[in-house]
């Protein structure tokens, strides 16, 4: 806790805080808590499906809900410094939600894919003059004269 005072685990480095900055304040110094439990009775496929969630997140707990209230178990996390809470329901013996937290793959930063378009051989100063290697067609395959990759095939004769 002292470390992450240090570097900064605060808003932005600043001393204020609110609900948003609590849930990350430790974020780096100390490994969430995470725990997986189920809807009252559920079935064996429910309770295979929470085991394997329990092997895919790190550090996290899986715990027979029995006759608790959502409230109880929810005091007792909060007592134990659980940072994650996960219920996982089912319908008919098909798990189809998750809730108490929503788990959804955010990018962070820009996103971008490169295509490479064409091969030259040298270097970067003498551009201009290189042989062209390999360069991209994308309509080759609708050709009437297929080519594989270029114009010639790179072999020569002497």
């Amino acid at each position: 806790p002292e470390r992450a005072a240090v570097i900064g685990g605060f808003s932005g480095g600043a001393n204020t805080l609110n609900s948003q900055d609590d849930e990350y304040r430790y974020a780096g110094v100390e490994d969430p808590k995470i725990m997986i439990t189920t809807s009252r009775e559920p079935s064996a496929r429910l309770k295979m499906f929470v085991k394997e969630l329990r092997l895919i997140f790190p550090n996290s707990q899986r715990m027979n809900r029995g006759g608790y209230e959502m409230s109880q178990l929810i005091h007792a996390c909060r007592a134990n410094d659980v940072t994650d809470f996960i219920v996982v329901h089912e319908h008919r013996g098909i798990p189809d939600s998750l809730s108490g937290k929503e788990i959804e793959l955010s990018e962070i930063g820009p996103r971008f894919q490169m295509k490479l378009y064409e091969i030259k051989l040298g270097t970067l100063e003498a551009l201009d003059a290189a042989d062209t290697e390999w360069a991209l067609r994308p309509y080759m395959n609708t050709s009437s004269k297929r080519r594989f990759l270029s114009n010639d095939d790179g072999w020569t004769e002497e």
